[in-house]
Formats: C-alpha cells, structure tokens, sequence
C-alpha cells in the first residue's frame, strides 16, 4: 500500500513538473459586468482585476459589460459589450514585439506605442488585417468593420487591397464588399461613437489630447 502511494505522488509530481507554466502576456485592471476568460487549456475564469492573461486565452465580454486589459508591453485594450477576443500571439523580450489578436465580434480599443524595431502587432478580423504602429485606435468588428484612428498609423489589408490610415481623427469601414475610402471625423463624432458603443474615449487618449490635437503636435509614431 505504502508502495502504491509513493508511486501516485511521484506520478503527480512529475505530471505538475513536466507541465509548462502558462507565461503571462498581461493582466485585467479593472471589468464591469459580466467578463468570462476561455484560457488555452479550455478552464473558463470569471474575469477579475489581477488576473492573468496567456497565450491562447479567449476574452468573452457580455452584454453591458466592458473588460480593461494592461500588456506586458503596457499596451492598454479597453473590450466592450458583445465582444469576442483571441490573443493567437503575443511576444515582448529584448529583442521584438508580437501581437496577433483574432476579433470574432464587437468593439475594442487599443493604446500601445512601438517598443522595438522588430515590431509587428496586427488585430484579424473577418479576412481583414490591421498592423498597427504606435497607435491609439478604436473599432467595431462583424458584418461591417469600422475603425477610427486617433493617433499613430493603421494598415487595412484584405480582398486583394490595402489601404493606409495615417494621422489623427481618421476612419475607415470594411466589409465582405471590400475596404472603404478614408474619411475624415471630427472630435464630437468621435465622442458620440464612443458613447454609443460604450468605450471610454478619455481613457483612451489621455489628458491633452484635443490640446495637441488642435496644436497638431500628436506623432504618428
């Protein structure tokens, strides 16, 4: 019996061991509402601030419900109501940065600036792909895509086409009839949009940001 035991924790201990430990790409700040995480090994989490988000994690939001992420990278996302997210890639070490975030459904925000010169952070959604450059941008994503850039510089490519959204107060949509003109917005369209769709745009875009705006002192990068 004393054999059969020794053999069980041995066994429990090598299984704990040789399984790798999930390697964090961030954490949830803050949530409000309903906010379930799908992690890679398929465990559901009611999302909390201070939890840890992996590679492979599923971020599920509810209905009136919104989700503030931080990165490893201190990229910020905000992921608001109705809203499905798949972080498929993400690496930050001495060397590069990595994002690829599927976006099933819904709306997000994203703050985050170009830390290394091998960058690439890209956002897919519905055969559309957006690479980003130091940028804060928001969007809506399904049948019909809108994006709105507030600053940095956006490239939407998809359907054979690409188009290249650089400078503040820019926006596109996209669909399955293919991309968009750019258009110009103005501050308050922004605003409302935000509202409608529930982000916070202060949030996003810090203090000072219509101060530079109207100064045009906001960088591309």
């Amino acid at each position: 019996m004393f054999m059969i035991r020794y053999l069980f924790l041995f066994a429990s201990v090598w299984m704990f061991l040789a399984e790798p430990a999930m390697a964090k790409i961030g954490e949830i700040v803050e949530t409000d509402g309903k906010v379930q995480i799908r992690t890679a090994k398929a465990k559901k989490l009611i999302a909390e601030p201070g939890l840890v988000i992996g590679v492979m994690d599923m971020v599920k939001v509810r209905k009136q419900s919104i989700a503030h992420f931080k990165m490893i990278d201190n990229s910020k996302f905000q992921i608001a109501s109705s809203t499905t997210v798949v972080f498929d890639e993400f690496v930050f070490d001495e060397k590069k940065q990595r994002l690829t975030a599927r976006i099933l459904d819904g709306v997000l925000a994203f703050d985050g600036k170009k830390l290394k010169t091998d960058s690439q952070r890209k956002f897919v959604s519905g055969g559309y792909t957006l690479t980003v450059r130091g940028t804060k941008f928001a969007g809506s994503f399904g049948r019909t895509n809108k994006v709105i850039l507030l600053q940095g510089s956006i490239n939407v490519s998809g359907g054979g086409s690409s188009v290249d959204l650089i400078g503040p107060m820019t926006s596109i949509k996209f669909d399955q009839k293919g991309i968009g003109a750019v258009e110009k917005v103005t501050i308050d369209e922004v605003k409302n949009w935000f509202m409608d769709v529930g982000l916070d745009f202060k949030r996003l875009v810090g203090a000072g940001f219509e101060e530079n705006l109207k100064g045009g002192s906001l960088a591309v990068d």
